[in-house]
């Protein structure tokens, strides 16, 4: 689990969390789903998404060991209003999980359509750490993108990030590059937060 992963699990521990509650959230690049399941878990329903190996293998996964079963359904309380919940989600904590493919590279619209799923309604994107090579900026910017633009009722996306690259990286991007991108693409950015990796617990 990144370092980026655990800020944003930090960031869910305060007003994030708070804010988040009750929302349709997608996720991109979960990877283990950890930042995800914990928005879940304090009442956020969460779309978790990766390339298809990483969903079928490490996400669904995750997300049934986290699910909560028929055997405790007496003893916590059901969220009957599956309206607002991604469909095929299951309950994990005070809010629901489902997992879908998206692969950057492959266009939104025809993944979701396989998924059965309309991201029209999304009202926050979160990423964390999930950027670090040169040619992953712009893919992951597009499909951001196009998910906020998509958004029916309006929608934010916020991302944690630990900047590895250095000044002679070829390879590894830093944050900078991704900031430069969206705001090229029109984006209006704001730096929230900024901790040293000391302050980062994992």
């Amino acid at each position: 689990v990144w370092d980026g992963c655990w800020s944003m699990v930090q960031l869910l521990e305060s007003d994030l969390g708070t804010e988040l509650k009750g929302k349709l959230v997608v996720e991109l690049g979960s990877g283990t789903g950890l930042a995800g399941l914990c928005a879940a878990a304090i009442g956020a329903h969460v779309l978790l998404s990766d390339v298809e190996t990483v969903t079928d293998y490490g996400l669904r996964p995750n997300v049934e060991r986290n699910s909560i079963d028929n055997t405790e359904q007496d003893e916590v309380e059901v969220e009957t209003d599956q309206s607002m919940r991604w469909p095929g989600s299951v309950q994990v904590g005070d809010g629901s999980c489902r997992c879908a493919t998206i692969d950057w590279t492959v266009p939104l619209a025809s993944q979701a359509q396989k998924a059965e799923v309309d991201l029209g309604p999304v009202q926050v994107v979160l990423a964390a750490e999930c950027v670090w090579l040169t040619e992953l900026v712009h893919p992951f910017v597009s499909t951001v993108i196009e998910l906020l633009r998509g958004a029916t009722g309006g929608a934010v996306c916020y991302c944690c990030y630990r900047d590895r690259a250095t000044a002679k990286s070829s390879t590894f991007v830093g944050m900078a590059a991704v900031v430069t991108e969206f705001k090229t693409a029109g984006c209006d950015i704001e730096l929230l937060q900024r901790v040293t990796a000391d302050e980062v617990r994992g």
